[in-house]
């Protein structure tokens, strides 16, 4: 349709999901879109969705969905349009945001000017969001230069420091334009500082990164020359970006994937497009203490099993929505594919897939036993559109989904 669609999934005690319905019929909505943005406000328990790529239209729009008390999914919402007087920024997507202290923070991105798509290292901010009276959009000035211009990048925030990582822009390497700079924004001192940089800082887009505490891991991507990644990365505020050496077995280069860390001592990764362009059917587990990956799913001999081929596991999966508790990994959607031949490892190459475009199934990835769960919804017939690049988030405490998760948007 024409209007961005919003959806409720409560797993417990009956998976169930619910469109989220409007006050006020014909009320205005956000229009379909993709590559936006959704920053998430726990306190207020509220998302806040920016910009993106619409049918036929650059955006530069900026809306509300606040959530009542408890979730409750009989209730009815409304996106409320963060209108604004005065400056305002351009339109733009494949951006970051975040929230800090009530105030929504857009870093960067590929912005439209006079028919033309350039990356841009703008930082705004919209003050009392949650205030119509005194609501603005204000370009943030840092007191040094900034960092370049960039698009697709990591955007994260640990405390009052605003970081991005990699991402595509003119300053890029390679034949995908790709950077390896992490810069922080302390939004106190507005303040950009470039961190160490090494052999080791990851020239990469399309990538997860995965905070924890004062750190962060970063797992696959798009590299500068096309190729994918399959290396871990560590990144530290005092020592930079390190690679992690391991031994023996390890997942395959990818992108398109999820991942998950459980209690910041073992990452999760699991699915995603390898270097052939096959979806992958896999679940790797690295312990960050010893360093070592183990394959819980996957073809290879050393892995623990194999999982069963669709509709009995997930199959491979590209470009899934997904949101980690502290106790569970739900993925939606994204392109589903089931392998249909056992070609040997050494020629992935030659796989052949089916490929499933319209996947609307939920699954449920328990991080301490790690086995995949199929969330079968009370009515079949009560089901969000299938779609990719879609965000997917609790609005509440982060260690429990019990509340429910809210689906946004996406392709």
């Amino acid at each position: 349709g024409n209007e961005l669609d919003c959806w409720w999934f409560t797993p417990v005690p009956t998976p169930t999901w619910t469109a989220v319905r409007f006050e006020a019929a014909g009320r205005e909505a956000p229009a379909a879109r993709h590559t936006h943005s959704v920053a998430f406000d726990c306190d207020a328990r509220a998302a806040i969705l920016y910009g993106g790529a619409g049918a036929s239209v650059p955006l530069k729009d900026a809306w509300m969905l606040q959530l009542s008390e408890g979730g409750n999914t009989s209730s009815q919402f409304a996106w409320t349009k963060l209108q604004t007087s005065g400056v305002e920024p351009s339109p733009r997507m494949a951006h970051g945001s975040v929230v800090y202290r009530g105030e929504v923070y857009i870093v960067a991105g590929a912005t439209f000017t006079q028919g033309t798509v350039q990356p841009t290292n703008e930082v705004w901010r919209l003050s009392n969001y949650l205030d119509p009276a005194v609501r603005a959009w204000e370009q943030v000035w840092a007191v040094n230069p900034p960092p370049p211009s960039r698009s697709f990048h990591s955007t994260w925030l640990i405390n009052f420091q605003l970081f991005i990582h990699g991402g595509q822009g003119l300053a890029g390497l390679g034949t995908a334009s790709v950077l390896d700079d992490t810069w922080v924004l302390n939004l106190f001192t507005l303040e950009w500082t470039r961190q160490l940089s090494s052999a080791f800082s990851p020239a990469v887009s399309f990538t997860t990164v995965s905070p924890t505490g004062g750190a962060a891991m970063l797992f696959g991507g798009k590299m500068y020359d096309s190729t994918l990644g399959g290396q871990l990365f560590r990144f530290h505020l005092v020592h930079g970006w390190t690679r992690d050496r391991t031994a023996g077995l390890r997942p395959a280069a990818r992108m398109g994937h999820v991942a998950a860390l459980q209690g910041g001592s073992k990452l999760v990764i699991a699915f995603g497009v390898d270097a052939y362009g096959g979806s992958l059917m896999d679940t790797w587990v690295m312990d960050l203490g010893s360093r070592e990956w183990r394959c819980v799913y996957g073809p290879e001999h050393a892995c623990t099993a194999q999982l069963p081929a669709p509709p009995h596991s997930p199959g491979g999966l590209r470009f899934p929505a997904s949101v980690a508790t502290g106790s569970e990994l739900y993925v939606f959607g994204g392109v589903s594919a089931g392998n249909t031949s056992d070609i040997p490892c050494f020629d992935p190459g030659r796989r052949r897939e089916t490929i499933e475009w319209q996947n609307t199934d939920v699954w449920s990835l328990s991080l301490s036993s790690l086995v995949w769960r199929k969330l079968i919804p009370d009515s079949e017939n009560i089901l969000p559109l299938w779609r990719i690049h879609a965000s997917l988030a609790i609005l509440g405490p982060t260690d429990n989904a019990k509340q429910g998760l809210v689906l946004v948007a996406g392709a």
